[in-house]
């Protein structure tokens, strides 16, 4: 879509993310600059309630359509589908942080869940964690948007410091292999 008007109004009517392109010009000459991935479209106004995901029946890789991982590093170092433990079943979503370093941040964004038509919200999600050294401060945190992301409130911080560690220091790569190795969150 373009246009020449001074305010223009564009419409995205296609599911996905897209670009956004704006060209600027007068009689001496043009300017271009394009906003890489800026336009998010859903595909829905969001999931019904109750929403569950297990990721069980998942595939192998997470579901792009609903789940976006945000790397700004672009390497294997960061969350991905695992079918190697999960608390009720054999799949769940890690993260594979063992030789990351200090200060990067990673993220994992859910799909839209209606809740437009509730008064009282409880997320629940269960986590397994294990810190290399105990001076490890890695930290999980949960955010929620009300505008479709255009801005994100913190719910919830869990620290490697003190209440993210669900079993003793690892050493190696730490892979959950009982329930009693995961805790689990309620945010309301």
């Amino acid at each position: 879509s373009t246009s020449d008007l001074e305010s223009p109004v564009v419409t995205y009517d296609t599911p996905g993310i897209h670009n956004v392109e704006l060209t600027v010009g007068n009689a001496n000459g043009t300017v271009s600059t394009t906003a890489t991935n800026y336009i998010t479209v859903l595909a829905s106004t969001g999931a019904p309630l109750p929403y569950s995901e297990s990721f069980e029946n998942m595939g192998a890789d997470l579901d792009p359509a609903q789940w976006n991982v945000v790397n700004e590093d672009n390497d294997a170092y960061t969350f991905s589908l695992s079918s190697n433990a999960g608390y009720t079943g054999s799949h769940s979503v890690k993260m594979r942080n063992h030789n990351n370093t200090e200060g990067r941040v990673d993220e994992l964004l859910g799909p839209t869940v209606d809740i437009s038509q509730e008064t009282t919200i409880a997320l629940t999600f269960r986590y397994a964690f294990a810190r290399r050294t105990p001076g490890n401060d890695d930290m999980l945190r949960l955010y929620v948007s009300a505008n479709c992301g255009d801005t994100w409130n913190l719910r919830k911080q869990l620290r490697g410091s003190n209440d993210l560690f669900t079993v003793p220091d690892q050493g190696s790569a730490f892979i959950p292999n009982s329930q009693d190795q995961w805790q689990q969150a309620v945010i309301t």
